[in-house]
């Protein structure tokens, strides 16, 4: 095991280092930590830990949902570290890579034999959000309910109606269900956020 820092001066890590705050953490093996600590350029950051070992992990999740898996708690796209530290002082890392999908995608659903594709874009919405729906062969009727389960809208789809424009600007920032009800049956329930 290398436990001599490389000397970044004259490598490809200067470039990396060279403007860092020197109160990041920067986490290093265990068994080098005091060789980073005495070395030229690691006695410069005062937060430097030892990790033993690292998790990664590769998430997707959709807008308006919270990642809480893993000790962690994010809802944007990003890199996150979780560092736990083990009684012999080292940490151990996890580290997620998060994607957060701005459009919600709504899975096929069926009703009897017809299946039914929609998506909602743009997820979240400012002003206007749109509702798609492919295979719409009955009336339908889009409702949306704030979190506190009051009706804010209910608009009519009908029959072979590709598209419903949504006007969500003088709602209130939050988190909203959309429903869309055919044939007395909630054939799509999913999530609009609005900000």
């Amino acid at each position: 095991m290398q436990t001599t820092p490389p000397s970044i001066a004259t490598s490809d890590f200067y470039p990396a280092f060279y403007e860092v705050s020197s109160t990041i953490p920067v986490y290093v093996p265990c068994y080098s930590v005091s060789a980073y600590h005495s070395s030229d350029w690691g006695s410069k950051f005062s937060n430097i830990k030892g990790f033993s070992s690292d998790t990664t992990i590769t998430a997707h999740i959709n807008q308006g949902e919270i990642y809480t898996l893993n000790d962690f708690n994010a809802d944007s796209t990003g890199v996150y570290v979780n560092a736990t530290e083990n009684a012999d002082g080292c940490y151990a890392l996890k580290i997620l890579y998060l994607t957060v999908d701005s459009t919600i995608g709504l899975e096929y659903v069926s009703n009897n034999d017809n299946q039914f594709s929609a998506l909602i874009y743009p997820n979240p919405a400012t002003n206007n959000a749109t509702l798609k729906i492919e295979n719409l062969k009955d009336k339908a009727q889009v409702e949306v309910y704030n979190i506190q389960g009051r009706q804010i809208s209910k608009q009519v789809m009908n029959a072979g109606q590709r598209k419903l424009d949504i006007d969500v600007k003088n709602w209130a920032k939050g988190v909203y269900s959309l429903i869309v009800v055919t044939n007395g049956r909630n054939i799509i329930n999913h999530k609009l956020l609005v900000q």
